[in-house]
């Protein structure tokens, strides 16, 4: 359920209430410029909480990464694999968005994973909503990885 502070859901696997204070994302946002009231509202309507078990691959080789993850709780790293051997080219923790960039705002398959070292928790924005609000609010990239 959505409200302008937080963002409220179950885990209905482990009955977990969470609630994403929705205060973290905005602040981060500002830090890279300011942001109109109207925009702050748009991009607080545009996410979605998500919740994901230690594992979880958020995005894997070949892929197209379709939305930018903003960290509420929990580690997330980006890595790929050469020769059997595991090579991390960065972590995103908690404040952090982990967004393969690349992928993402070029829409290419992608040469690496996204994955959850810890249980992660947090709120993303899909791929078209993303397009959306550079277009209407004219504001910069949101991922800064």
């Amino acid at each position: 359920m959505f409200n302008k502070k937080n963002v409220t859901f179950i885990n209905e696997a482990t009955s977990t209430i969470y609630v994403f204070p929705m205060q973290e994302l905005v602040p981060t946002l500002l830090h890279y410029g300011s942001l109109e009231k109207a925009c702050q509202q748009a991009i607080e309507k545009a996410t979605t909480p998500f919740e994901y078990p230690t594992g979880t691959h958020l995005l894997a080789p070949g892929m197209v990464q379709e939305q930018t993850y903003f960290i509420g709780e929990g580690i997330a790293m980006s890595h790929y694999l050469t020769k059997g051997k595991q090579f991390v080219n960065w972590f995103a923790a908690a404040g952090d968005f982990a967004t393969a960039v690349e992928s993402f705002h070029y829409q290419r398959p992608s040469r690496e994973y996204l994955t959850a070292c810890t249980p992660i928790k947090g709120v993303f924005i899909k791929r078209g909503d993303y397009d959306d609000l550079l277009q209407k609010y004219r504001w910069r990239s949101l991922s800064v990885r």
